[in-house]
């Protein structure tokens, strides 16, 4: 489902330990920015050195994708619905994005019950998202362009005015590509420019 979103809300940087103790049991939460899956895994599979000791390791991250929201929870051998989606939960409660949040539970001996475990995932998520520094960010979209070398000081004068950022260039022969990013918001009129100051003579993708 698309959420026609020009910006979305995440954190700035990296925030925990934050720990809550719940029937002898600990809770210690941790909050990341990420941009991809790939990025996860990598501050996962760190984190589950660290811990390697730990009874649990739960989580949920959120990222946007083409407007879209894209998830992942896991509650790791916790009951069904305790732990990761709690913890979603959370993350949605605040309309965050591009985030993971981990909970790591050390067992102390002391069953919580269904209600007792959604509650203390809750709260140790909720606890690490509070102290975390929000910001807003424009949504993105990657603009594809093709035109002739010739007219490189044309489509370089209408990005340096937008103020965009060129993550690819090829240059073969008397033919340019190049890849942006461009704010959502601007993409339909920044369509309309290239088109104009080249007269029409350039594909966009």
């Amino acid at each position: 489902m698309s959420l026609n979103m020009d910006s979305y809300k995440t954190i700035l940087k990296s925030n925990g330990p934050q720990e809550i103790k719940v029937k002898n049991s600990k809770f210690i939460s941790y909050t990341y920015p990420i941009k991809s899956q790939e990025d996860f895994k990598r501050v996962y599979g760190n984190l589950k050195k660290e811990y390697h000791n730990s009874t649990h390791i739960c989580y949920a991250y959120r990222l946007l994708k083409n407007n879209e929201e894209y998830f992942i929870y896991n509650d790791d051998g916790e009951p069904s619905g305790t732990a990761g989606l709690p913890i979603l939960n959370e993350i949605r409660r605040k309309e965050l994005y591009f985030l993971s949040v981990f909970v790591i539970r050390y067992y102390g001996g002391i069953k919580l019950g269904t209600g007792g475990l959604i509650r203390a995932y809750s709260e140790s998520a909720r606890k690490v998202i509070e102290v975390a520094n929000i910001v807003e960010r424009e949504v993105l979209k990657e603009l594809i362009v093709e035109f002739d070398y010739a007219n490189i000081g044309a489509v370089m004068s209408v990005i340096n005015r937008e103020k965009l950022t060129i993550i690819k260039n090829d240059f073969k022969g008397d033919k340019s590509l190049l890849k942006i990013q461009v704010p959502l918001n601007k993409y339909d009129n920044l369509v309309k420019s290239l088109i104009n100051s080249l007269s029409g003579n350039i594909n966009i993708k």
